[in-house]
Formats: C-alpha cells, structure tokens, sequence
C-alpha cells in the first residue's frame, strides 16, 4: 500500500511559520496522519507474514488439487512469525483470501488435528467433511448406528 501526506499539507506549516498556533496545530495533524499511515502499512506487513505462514503450512491444501488441510492451530503460526496468539487471532477473524478455486476466510485454515490408530494426524475438518459425505449417501430407511460411523472412519 502506498498512502502518503498530500504535499499541500506538508508546506503549509511552513506557510504559517509567524502563527505559532496554526503551525503547531497543521503539524499535530500531520503527525497524526503520518502516525495512521504507519499504522496501516504495519498491518498490511502482519497479514501478510500471517497469510504467507499460513501457506507453509497447508502446503498441500495450495499446491495440489485434493485441498486438504493439514493440522495447524493459532500457535503454530505465531511461534512460526514470532507474533502473540491474540494477534494472529485479530489478524484472521473476519479477513478472507481470495484464491483461484473460491475465497475462504483466514480463520478457516486452522484446524485441530485428531490422531488415528495408524498413528497419522489428520485434520478435523477431513473428518468433519467426511463424516458429511457418509451421512449423505447412507440408507435413510437404515441409517448408520454412531458405533458404525466410528468404525468406518
């Protein structure tokens, strides 16, 4: 992002250099601005760092055609980008992504992990998605016992 100070109002401080009071109040108000437009290009360099941790992560969500999510909590991004949970929490809540395939919110790469007998940590979101597809293609008349599902999945 490139915000910048409109020049105008950087000379007329000097425009009032006898009228201490407009001079300090005109160079208040560029500070002020000035001090905004560092505060938004930091946010911009945290979503950023947030968004290109977050693709390291789920490499294999952008870079095949399967789109599974691996397990990836808050923590793993913040100790990846040296950054406190609750910031990384602030910085996905309510910001999407648009990708080639759909746009997602941020918030929806993060999943806990579930390990499985063989010893694999999969992705909850995996399960759930699964758990959807059995549900939707079983019998209606005899419809799948809770001890079943669990041992089909």
């Amino acid at each position: 992002m490139n915000l910048k100070i409109n020049k105008y109002y950087s000379r007329l401080s000097s425009k009032y250099d006898k009228d201490k009071d407009v001079k300090k109040f005109v160079k208040g108000k560029i500070s002020s601005a000035q001090w905004f437009i560092d505060a938004i290009n930091q946010r911009s360099h945290t979503i950023k760092r947030v968004v290109e941790s977050i693709m390291n992560f789920q490499d294999s969500y952008f870079n095949s055609d399967n789109r599974k999510l691996s397990p990836m909590i808050l923590k793993d991004i913040a100790e990846d980008i040296s950054m406190d949970i609750s910031t990384i929490s602030r910085v996905t809540k309510g910001k999407y992504i648009q990708l080639p395939w759909g746009t997602k919110e941020l918030k929806e790469f993060f999943s806990e992990g579930i390990k499985m007998k063989s010893g694999e940590v999969v992705s909850n979101t995996i399960l759930k998605k699964e758990l959807i597809d059995l549900i939707g293609s079983e019998n209606k008349q005899s419809p799948y016992t809770d001890e079943e599902l669990k041992k089909i999945l």
